[in-house]
């Protein structure tokens, strides 16, 4: 098996029964079966067709929060998770993040994190872990984000109008 190749999908933008193979195919992985976050896109990781690592991002204000890292076991240590973290991060300069941000239980994942040059705080049975985001000023690539983003202050104006 060579490289992985890595992309971004927007779950809002999926029919449900896509999204549903999609999940399911992510549980083979360790993805744990639970609603999809609103506005959650997913950084999905493929080797000869086969889903062989995720990550799963939520464009936040000033930041993006990475909720969930995995990469099958046997495909571990083979730069898989280095290209998701790359794509994560990538996303974070075109839409203009200036942070992204996560929480780390393993000590596998500490590792890691720290090896790609996250700070890590204590908290609880895990550490937070985040790393400042160089944003480079040019052309914004990461579309779909920022309409979700749009989409999300759009339904805020309209609960707004309906509670007054």
């Amino acid at each position: 098996m060579g490289e992985p190749r890595v992309s971004l999908l927007d779950l809002s933008k999926m029919k449900e029964e896509q999204r549903e193979k999609l999940l399911k195919d992510l549980e083979k992985v360790g993805r744990k079966r639970h609603a999809v976050i609103d506005g959650e896109l997913l950084t999905v990781a493929k080797k000869e067709g086969e889903i062989v690592g995720y990550a799963a991002i939520v464009p936040q204000k000033n930041s993006l929060y990475i909720e969930n890292v995995k990469v099958k076991k046997e495909e571990r240590r083979k730069g898989v998770a280095s290209k998701l973290n790359e794509v994560i991060e990538n996303v974070a300069r075109d839409i203009k993040r200036s942070e992204a941000y996560g929480q780390a239980y393993s000590q596998e994942g500490k590792k890691f994190w720290k090896s790609k040059k996250y700070q890590s705080t204590k908290m609880g049975a895990g550490e937070e872990v985040s790393k400042r985001i160089p944003v480079k000023e040019g052309e914004v690539t990461a579309l779909a984000i920022n309409e979700i983003i749009e989409r999300k202050k759009k339904k805020r104006r309209k609960k707004g109008r309906r509670g007054r």
